[in-house]
């Protein structure tokens, strides 16, 4: 008989421990659930961090671009400086060979069409000269325009970028 009352007794327990088993596994379950719940992202805040980040790329790439086309440009305004210095002295040292020449001539060699013929081109060159510069110096405002433009572009796009970096941190945290 107590053999059979402790068994009894064990089968009690062991029913008793299945229970609270059971218990802990619905616990254990929800638990789970909850979690799996909390950690999941809401589908509108995916979507926005996603066309954030491609935003990000986006301005990246504007970036690499514009500072690309800003360095082309100064090479290309540095070799436009050259040619024009080149071209200038070309000029003056045609013109004074040209006046010098003249000036050693006597009145009556002045009067010889050729020497009027070369008055004619060295006036025509020193306008040409005069036209070249102004047109170099137009170019030059433009190209500083453009320059600043660039820059205060590229302000603009490095400002765009840490606020959407920082919005992008701010979603995901």
């Amino acid at each position: 008989r107590e053999v059979q009352n402790a068994l009894a007794e064990r089968r009690r327990e062991l029913q008793r421990l299945q229970r609270s088993g059971e218990g802990l596994d619905r616990v254990r379950g929800a638990q789970r659930r909850a979690e799996a719940v909390q950690n999941a992202v809401d589908p509108k805040v995916a979507e926005k961090l996603a066309r954030i980040k491609q935003e990000v790329e986006m301005q990246k790439r504007q970036h690499t671009q514009l500072q690309a086309d800003r360095q082309r440009l100064y090479a290309a305004r540095k070799i436009a400086d050259e040619e024009l210095r080149a071209a200038s002295q070309g000029v003056r040292d045609r013109a004074s060979q040209l006046a010098s020449g003249a000036a050693r001539q006597p009145e009556a060699a002045r009067q010889d069409p050729r020497l009027r013929q070369l008055r004619q081109n060295i006036d025509i060159l020193r306008e040409a000269l005069r036209q070249d510069e102004r047109r170099f110096k137009a170019a030059r405002r433009e190209e500083a325009q453009e320059i600043a433009f660039a820059a205060q572009h590229l302000a603009e796009m490095r400002e765009n970028i840490a606020a959407k970096e920082s919005e992008l941190s701010s979603v995901q945290a």
